[in-house]
């Protein structure tokens, strides 16, 4: 089918075509590694290349009279690979075969050792016409010492995500038209969600037994003569069977997303099926020990992460018993870990225990105080108003309580006075009127949070020396009496109010410092009191007495 045009979304290579792309007919069906690089000695210890002979050109490739494929050991004598790779065009199975694990140059015979061939294990609900349920399990004669790439457990099944990055590797064309590969080839490519690839491929695509990959910009594929090699994820630091090479375009690395076997839709019928293929792999899975490994614990405040992987990377595992400081849960899903608060910090016991539906779990423990992987969040809080002599005390924390203990530091005017475990501080006379600032400091192995708060400026009542307030001016009538006023200080600065009395009774005229003698005033005797206030306090004096002239 022609496509209309070709359009660049999100960075995927998506196709828009009038109808959707059609994949080859199963004869024509192959994998492909185009764009990719030798594959270094010990890279892929658990591939195998696949022959098996049925006097037919299988994908067309000239030199090959027989099956060129990939696969992948899963069990000591059981390779998994596609369905189309055990049959003629025809649908008949092939007879005799071998099969050369571990193998980085296909015919390199003289170091490499071949096994037999013993069985050829389709799935039973292949369809050649559509290749759904494209895998099939080999039986060797004889056990190999290859090791087993692990399947993908089902707690692992969620990180089958477009975009995750995945593995691809085996001995099928490396240019279009040209002849298969002599030596194992190897790349790496995205996978592609499930939405975008039934964009491009339509109802041949059919999810619920296929997952599509491929660097679609780069050119990077697999090509034919690849078919039933590994599609691979990384995980936990384990390479993880996800897919095996099913179909593609007839053009390799065409722009169009190479298709796959959905390994996690097979894992019934590997351990299930009934064959003989189930029973050596059911035996060598029950023979494992699936044992938790790689602990570690780090502290984002009062939350606590527990993170693990397990070893081997047994498929049957089902998820996790996890117990952290006596409170137990058990965990399945893609992402191992666990998050607990433990606001009270200190030591964290944990211990972790595979569940699996075959073979043995190991449980794995760790003490540890947490590594923290950011500096705290630290509040700060000063209980009182500054005031020369009062005492304030701070309060200080953070939300990490593995960090070091707070830092106290007080400053006053900008200048830092005081500095420490304290957390009391008591304001000087000579700091009336300055602003007062308190930070707290927490550290932890991540780093040094802080928080400041302005407690206000120091306050003081007013501060007058003691004595009489002298008061100058003319004592007859006509003259003028003043208060003469004293150094006076405090914060806020201090409000005088006066008050006259004449032979002891208040002159309600008379309220400023000035006071004008009056006929009435003669020979009487003229007294007075000057109070200062503010919102700490307030101070009285008394004016010294005057009498006035007759």
């Amino acid at each position: 089918m022609r496509l209309a045009r070709a359009i660049l979304i999100a960075g995927l290579l998506l196709a828009v075509v009038a109808a959707p792309a059609t994949a080859r007919p199963a004869g024509d069906v192959g994998a492909r590694v185009i764009n990719g690089s030798d594959a270094p000695a010990g890279a892929w210890p658990s591939i195998a290349y696949l022959q098996a002979n049925a006097g037919t050109n299988y994908d067309g490739i000239p030199g090959v009279d027989s099956w060129a494929c990939g696969g992948s050991v899963i069990a000591p004598r059981v390779i998994l690979t596609a369905a189309h790779c055990t049959m003629d065009p025809n649908g008949v199975l092939a007879i005799t075969g071998f099969a050369r694990p571990g193998v980085l140059l296909r015919a390199d015979s003289a170091t490499q050792r071949s096994w037999q061939i013993a069985d050829l294990l389709p799935h039973p609900d292949y369809d050649p016409a559509t290749s759904a349920n494209d895998v099939a399990l080999v039986v060797l004669s004889t056990d190999t010492a290859a090791p087993a790439m692990p399947l993908i457990a089902p707690w692992q099944d969620g990180l089958v995500v477009g975009g995750a990055q995945a593995a691809i590797a085996g001995w099928g064309r490396t240019v279009n038209g040209g002849a298969i590969s002599p030596t194992l080839k190897q790349a790496t490519v995205p996978l592609v969600s499930d939405a975008d690839c039934a964009r491009v491929w339509g109802p041949d695509f059919q999810a619920a037994s296929m997952l599509c990959a491929g660097d679609l910009q780069n050119g990077i594929d697999t090509c034919q003569g690849d078919s039933g090699g590994p599609l691979a994820l990384t995980i936990a630091g384990t390479r993880t069977l996800v897919g095996d090479t099913s179909w593609g375009t007839q053009t390799c690395a065409s722009g169009l997303p190479g298709v796959y076997g959905r390994i996690s839709a097979f894992r019934s019928w590997i351990l299930d099926g009934g064959t003989s293929a189930s029973t050596l792999v059911r035996t060598f899975v029950a023979a494992q020990t699936a044992t938790a490994q790689n602990l570690a614990l780090t502290s984002t405040g009062p939350d606590v992460t527990l993170t693990w992987g397990v070893t081997p990377a047994n498929w049957t595992t089902t998820g996790f018993r996890v117990t952290i400081n006596g409170s137990a849960d058990t965990v399945s899903g893609p992402t191992a870990a666990r998050t607990l608060a433990i606001p009270g910090g200190g030591t964290v016991t944990a211990l972790v225990e595979p569940q699996v539906t075959l073979g043995a779990a190991a449980a794995a423990t760790i003490s540890a105080t947490p590594t923290p992987t950011r500096a705290p969040v630290v509040t700060a809080r000063v209980d009182a108003t500054p005031r020369v002599d009062a005492l304030l005390t701070a309060t200080g924390a953070s939300d990490d309580p593995w960090g070091q203990a707070p830092v106290y530091e007080w400053r006053v005017g900008g200048a830092l006075v005081q500095q420490g475990a304290q957390t009391t501080f008591s304001p000087t006379a000579a700091q009336a009127g300055k602003l007062v600032t308190l930070t707290v400091l927490v550290t932890n192995a991540a780093g040094t949070g802080s928080a400041t708060v302005d407690a206000g400026r120091v306050s003081q009542g007013p501060q007058v020396a003691r004595g009489l307030i002298r008061v100058t001016g003319a004592a007859r009538v006509g003259g003028r009496l003043r208060a003469r006023l004293p150094v006076v200080s405090g914060y806020p600065a201090p409000t005088p109010t006066y008050r006259w009395f004449r032979d002891g009774r208040r002159v309600r005229s008379a309220t400023g410092a000035v006071y004008r003698v009056r006929p009435v005033d003669a020979g009487a005797r003229i007294t007075g009191r000057l109070t200062w206030t503010n919102t700490v306090g307030l101070v009285t004096r008394s004016l010294r007495p005057v009498t006035i002239a007759g």
